[in-house]
């Protein structure tokens, strides 16, 4: 290593950057003093998920005003004629009387003989005014008729069914034939019901979701894809991930689904991205549920006189079903249960929570309505009206309250008008009422039939206010916001200023370009490389790829695939099927092979779930001509037109019938026009046909579809160091990469998460001070990422409950094996157990192995298994191998035939003595679903590991696959080019841990982060050492090699040359082990810990409108609404950041400024900070002595250290700054308690015992030092420390039992933590929420400074806020 030379470790994760520097023998580097190791914290960033809808939410409702004033435009001069302050009092209908420009009580009629009154008591509701239009075409008042079409065209439905005629019975039949279709088509799921039948299950209004459920798996429902479609189309709500067996779907946003809850329709665009080409049994299940709620609501619907059904008859009905409800309820409660009239129907409180007020939302008292306290379901109300009837004993009551009973078993006493189910209303429905209205209307008021210079009428202006929405690819329509030509929120083309409308759309906007630039906007960019856009998900070159990808994967019996076996695999199942199963593959093996017994295929998740769907639907279509070339260009590009303008079936059809006419003949356009595409792959078609590697071993060039062809290895083996793929796409990469100093925009450019481009930054910036501070790039840099939530497994199902299950099915067979009473015995065994009981993987693998030892099939003795010296776990394929912990590595075996077995492969006949009986046991055991196919193969495998196998064991080691880590790497190869990158698995790090012994606790203190950071330096290192960046060539170049062993490499010395990375504690220099220095270092506290300080952009504040006299901020400024006491505001004002203020006596405050503030100050707007001071903070004569404080800013207070958090009232939210530090033995005994916690949190009644090791007397120990740290130590400082009360209260601690004791130390454990709301010391007899860290927002104390501190901390400067008398800027 050269003079100078320096190694740097990253540990990265979601919230926080552990960063260390050392030299080449471990030792911590410093700079002034300081040791040059931390950690950075920050919030993990959030998705644009919330904003996006906000921003959706909001669009929708400003394009339903435009409608709805254009509309007014419309009937203004007309409704003029007879009152010209009509749409003056419908605009101020809800203000109070006072801030009214018209004298007016009343809001809509103000007529001498016909006011509001009259208006409400003709037309109890809006459809009562509808039905009165729709059968008496008598002229009506232009008023009634403007407010019938407002109504209309403000609720105008969905647009599922747009540009159909709509009829909900053959929607129903049409829309089960398309879930036939596509269950058969996609997922060979073959399903015979009568589509009349399952309509009468879904639409019948006395069926509940259970019952629905219940009634339908009847009909279909066997796997677990039909039992979620059952659930949906119930209106259940559904697991997608369990739905779909697809474990990426975990933690997603867009899991679980539910079309009951009306949400749907604002986050399908997120359903479409998580789920792909799914989305379209989606949107086939949602207008099956749809159709059956409509046809249920319809129902109630009369005939009317021209014989067509309204929607508005239906509701009228409802709303007397519900008047007639209510009525014969308040008789019954008058006649027999008087003292609960007033509860039921009066009251509006808690104590009455499920009650009439509460169910309708709205009060009456005094002549006057207003809104309920508390709002509850209808289930809740149904509950709460049972519950008070079930207090009637007279028997003269009986037989009407039976009545009640069975219709809110059918869920149809006292329907409500506004529903959820609403939502499921077509705009078809609305458009057929609002067409008639017109038509009766349009014989007495001309204005109606005038047309414009266009030739409209304005009966067809009003209807298409209705009908008309903007295509999706429009966007906002005000060029305001893309002038720069920055397309991420708006990008249309106008040609012409002025207001859009349906009916000049293509006059005002360019509508070809708007398109274009929508697709330059929307579409990705490969994952590889940076500057490519995407394929469509069905391109045909693209399905070729995920096809060969999933088949070059696969084991047959435990070997790779053989190619020429794949190749047939492939010409003769996919290329003529649309979906093939694992199942249709087994069997054509066994065809081709002429193999008689069973073969295991392994690598594939589940079944088998790519296909070429595309190639075969245009191979049915155009016949040979798909597989001719001349045409495959143009079938790729019709396929990404379709995908592009999905739809848009006009614009498709112009496009395909221009573009293609010469290519292919009518019928064939005709039948492609039919074809629908959807979603964007992952990868572009430059990566998988223009860029070419070499195999570095054979010399072979070629490009990675070639590969994929000719070749058993997944595009990841492609990508690793036996080819040079990586290195070509670097190389091409590093022209993208235009930024040569450090730049936000390097990240930002990246198709990657919030979340994942804050960690980068966060990385990326610390590396830049560091190497500024050294003057060079480091040596190597070693990273370890942390894994986002969408990567951590889960476990699906409860352990216990799947035994249960597969013991059941499968009892017959397995007393064959082990007899009657053994089963039982087992079985009984597993039903008395807890859940939590089979986390104990001894246990488990005991129960999936029968209670038998894998090798021998010998039973065990299930008293003794946790006893070491009879069984063990053995690891199939050897730990000195490949680090593979897994459940599916993993047996429960005798330990001397563990220790025989040792580390070979495969499993001998010394280890397995009779091979047929004990591969027969293994058989049942996969076939029934005990053991999984990785196990089973690894197993039943009888041929040694390869060079190519050894070698990515290895490998796996030392790369990462995930994409945030490769971009990281390329972005620390391009800021260092000096530089190694080097991958450190965190795995790897945490065996190094448990075999030194080094704790690792999360819950003591943030310095965790710092300690992995520079042991990824250490076990990067020795690994990077040994094994050189290719390990295909280090197990090539020495026979010896072969024998590596991953369990001893940290025994002996690792070296390369002249290079040492470890001296192992069995070398010639074990007392010069390098771990002696390695824990010297590690036990160095001086650790430099940040925050992320910011000032904040986003949500002003909690959306939610409060009542009248309550809010911060009011719901409209500068209008009528401003007055918060008359109409309310929002609440939970957001803090951008604090400024310190001085009025006009000298008293200083630190003072929050909202994000609301902040944003007009950003607008230009003079003097907003300081009406802000004076008028709502009421500070006089306000002057800013220093602005702009950031959140998180470090504050030294009397000589403690705190994070600016935020306000509460006229204190500051703060955090401790401070890490607690703890002896090592204290941190490993809070290890243990960390554990037991856990335990304590899962069962209540949890007693610890001596396997637990935690003693009362170490745990007042362990309260005697936090004491004295409370007492004596820097926390003495720290605001509200309760440090004598805790003092007080040591005999009470002792008083208490062992698992308190617990309880109560992992709460004044948070007393020194960095984020504390207030810990719970009830248990102290103590407050519950004791020790909460604010401090008066009054600068009044006798230390007070704000610390400025660079991204690693070893740069600060601090800034004396009591000194300071002069404003700064």
């Amino acid at each position: 290593m050269e003079k100078g030379s320096y190694y740097l470790g990253l540990d990265i994760g979601t919230n926080s950057v552990g960063w260390a520097v050392s030299d080449k023998n471990y030792n911590l580097n410093s700079f002034n003093n300081k040791k040059m190791w931390g950690v950075r914290l920050f919030e993990e960033a959030k998705t644009a998920e919330d904003r996006r809808i906000h921003r959706q939410a909001r669009r929708r409702r400003q394009r339903q005003i435009e409608r709805l004033n254009l509309l007014m435009e419309i009937f203004d001069e007309e409704v003029s004629k007879i009152d010209d302050s009509f749409f003056i009092r419908k605009n101020e209908s809800d203000l109070h009387i006072e801030d009214k420009a018209s004298a007016s009580k009343y809001s809509i009629f103000n007529d001498k003989n016909f006011t509001d009154r009259e208006y409400y008591k003709k037309y109890p509701t809006i459809f009562h005014l509808i039905m009165d239009l729709i059968e008496n075409d008598d002229k009506k008042d232009i008023r009634l008729i403007y407010l019938a079409c407002h109504y209309l065209i403000k609720n105008r439905g969905h647009f599922i069914f747009e540009g159909q005629k709509f009829d909900s019975s053959v929607s129903f039949d049409k829309s089960l034939e398309s879930l036939k279709k596509y269950l058969d088509v996609n997922y060979d799921i073959v399903v015979e019901f009568e589509n009349n039948i399952i309509a009468e299950i879904l639409k019948n209004p006395e069926n509940g979701i259970s019952k629905k459920q219940e009634l339908l798996k009847g009909y279909f429902g066997k796997s677990k894809l039909e039992k979620g479609i059952i659930k949906l189309i119930s209106g259940g709500i559904q697991n997608l991930s369990i739905m779909f067996d697809d474990k990426d779907l975990k933690n997603s946003d867009f899991e679980k689904l539910d079309f009951s809850s009306s949400k749907f329709d604002e986050k399908i665009e997120g359903y479409a991205n998580e789920l792909g080409e799914r989305i379209n049994l989606i949107l086939i299940l949602k207008k099956i549920y749809d159709v059956s709620i409509l046809e249920t609501m319809m129902s109630a619907s009369t005939i009317s006189s021209d014989g067509n059904k309204y929607l508005s008859s239906a509701k009228i009905n409802l709303y007397n079903k519900h008047k007639n409800d209510l009525k014969k309820l308040k008789y019954i409660i008058k006649k027999y249960n008087k003292q609960e009239y007033n509860n039921i129907f009066r009251k509006d409180t808690k104590a009455e929570k499920g009650n009439y007020v509460s169910y309708v939302k709205s009060n009456i008292s005094k002549n006057k309505r207003s809104k309920a306290d508390v709002y509850v379901t209808k289930d809740d109300f149904y509950g709460y009206i049972k519950n008070k009837l079930s207090k009637i004993k007279d028997l003269e009551a009986k037989k009407e309250i039976s009545c009640i009973e069975d219709e809110m078993k059918a869920g149809i006493f006292m329907p409500k008008l506004r529903t959820t189910d609403n939502s499921v209303i077509p705009y078809q429905l609305k458009e057929m009422e609002l067409r008639k209205i017109l038509e009766n209307q349009s014989k007495y008021y001309d204005f109606l039939n005038k047309k414009d210079p266009s030739g409209l009428s304005n009966i067809e202006k009003i209807i298409s206010l209705l009908t008309f929405r903007l295509p999706y690819y429009i966007g906002p329509v005000n060029p305001s916001y893309n002038q720069k030509n920055n397309y991420n929120t708006s990008w249309v083309k106008r040609i012409a200023r002025g207001k859009v409308t349906p009916w000049n759309l293509e006059n005002k906007i360019d509508v070809e370009e708007t398109r274009k630039r929508f697709i330059e906007n929307k579409l990705n960019k490969c994952t590889y490389l940076l500057d490519e856009f995407v394929l469509p998900k069905n391109s045909l070159l693209y399905e070729e790829y995920m096809v060969l990808n999933e088949l070059n994967n696969m084991k047959v019996n435990g070997e790779d695939i053989d190619t020429k076996l794949k190749s047939a695999i492939y010409n003769e199942l996919f290329k003529k099927y649309k979906k093939v199963s694992l199942k249709k593959v087994i069997n054509f093996i066994k065809e081709n092979l002429n193999i008689i017994d069973d073969i295991i295929i392994t690598g594939v998740d589940g079944d088998i779930k790519h296909n070429l769907k595309s190639y075969v639907t245009f191979k049915t279509i155009l016949g040979e001509k798909i597989d001719n070339d001349r045409y495959k260009s143009d079938i790729e590009e019709i396929i990404k037109i379709s995908t592009l303008y999905g739809d848009d079936k006009e614009y498709i059809k112009k496009r395909l019938n221009y573009d293609f006419k010469d290519k292919f003949t009518k019928d064939e356009l005709k039948e492609i026009l039919k074809l629908k595409f959807s979603d964007w792959a992952r990868l572009s078609e430059k990566v998988l046909i223009g860029v070419y590697g070499t195999n570095k071993q054979t010399g072979e060039v070629d490009n990675i579809i070639n590969f994929l062809r000719k070749t058993n290895m997944n595009l990841m083996q492609l990508m690793s160091n036996k080819f040079t793929f990586s290195e070509q796409i670097q190389k091409i990469n590093s022209k993208y990469y235009k930024y040569e100093k450090l730049n936000y925009n390097m990240v930002n450019d990246l198709y990657l998460s919030p979340s994942v481009k804050r960690m980068l930054w966060q990385s990326l910036s610390i590396v830049e001070e560091i190497k500024k501070i050294n003057k060079k790039d480091p040596e190597k840099i070693f990273i370890e990422m942390a894994r986002g939530k969408e990567d951590v497994p889960q476990r699906k199902e409860s352990r216990k409950n799947n035994l249960k299950t597969l013991y059941k099915s499968c009892k017959k067979e397995f007393i064959e094996i082990i007899g009657k009473d053994e089963f039982e015995k087992i079985y009984k065994d597993i039903e008395k157990r807890e859940a939590k009981d089979f986390r104990w993987d001894d246990l488990f693998l005991y129960y999936t192995q029968l209670g038998r030892c894998m090798y021998s099939l010998d039973p065990i003795d299930i008293s003794e298994l946790g006893r070491n010296n009879i069984y063990d776990q053995d690891h199939i394929y050897p730990k000195s191998k490949l680090y593979d912990d897994s459940i599916e590595n993993r047996v429960l075996v005798k330990k001397q035939l563990n220790e025989l077995k040792g580390n070979k492969y495969p499993i001998d006949s010394n280890i397995v003595k009779n091979r047929s009986k004990v591969e027969k046991f293994w058989k049942l055991l996969f076939d029934r679903g005990l053991i999984g196919e990785k196990k089973y193969s690894r197993l039943i495998r009888k041929t040694p590991f390869t060079d190519q196998e050894l070698g990515g064991f290895i490998e796996r080691q030392l790369v990462e696959t995930r994409q945030a880590t490769k971009e990281t790497a390329n972005l620390l190869k391009i800021l260092c080019p000096e530089s190694k990158i080097v991958y450190v698995k965190a795995k790897n790090v945490s065996i190094f841990r448990n075999k030194f012994d080094i704790v690792k606790n999360r819950n003591v203190n943030n310095l965790h982060h710092a300690h992995d950071a520079y042991l990824n330096i250490v076990v990067g290192n020795i690994f990077h050492t040994k094994f050189t960046t290719n390990p295909y060539i280090y197990i090539k170049n020495n026979e010896i090699n072969k024998n590596y062993n991953l369990e001893k490499i940290y025994e002996y010395d690792v070296k390369r040359g002249n290079d040492i990375a470890w001296i192992g504690e069995k070398s010639d220099q074990g007392l010069n082990s390098s771990i002696i220095n390695v824990k010297r270092n590690i036990r160095i506290k001086d650790i430099r810990v940040t925050r992320r300080t910011h000032i904040q952009s986003g949500k002003l504040f909690d959306l939610t409108i409060q009542r009248k006299g309550k809010g911060q901020s009011p719901i409209k400024e500068n209008s009528k609404k401003s007055d918060i006491k008359k109409y309310g505001g929002y609440n939970s004002l957001s803090i951008s950041y604090f400024c310190l203020v001085k009025d006009k006596d000298g008293n200083k405050t630190l003072e929050a400024i909202p994000i609301k503030v902040k944003n007009k100050i950003e607008n230009n707007e003079q003097k907003v900070l300081k009406n802000y001071l004076e008028e709502n903070l009421k500070i006089k004569k306000p002057k800013i002595l220093l602005d702009k404080i950031k959140l998180n800013s470090l504050i030294k207070i009397n000589g403690f250290m705190y994070y600016l958090k935020g306000k509460t009232n006229n204190n500051l939210i703060i955090d401790g700054a401070i890490e607690l530090i703890l002896d090592e033995k204290y941190e490993k005994y809070f290890k243990r308690i960390e554990k037991v916690t856990k335990r304590l949190s899962e069962n209540e009644e949890y007693k610890i015992n001596k396997f637990d090791q935690i003693t009362k007397k170490e745990n007042i120990e362990i309260f005697d030092v936090f004491v004295e740290k409370l007492k004596n130590s820097i926390y003495r400082f720290r605001v509200n420390n309760k440090a004598k009360d805790i003092i007080s209260k040591r005999d009470k601690f002792i008083e208490l039992s062992v698992e308190n004791q617990v309880i109560l130390l992992n709460q004044i454990l948070l007393i020194f933590g960095s984020r504390n709301n207030g810990v719970n010391l009830q248990l102290l007899e103590l407050p519950k929420r004791s020790c909460v860290s604010l401090i008066s927002k009054k600068i009044n104390t006798k230390e007070y400074k704000i610390i400025n501190q660079s991204i690693t901390g070893l740069f600060e400067s601090e800034k004396d806020l009591l000194k300071l008398w002069h404003g700064e800027r």
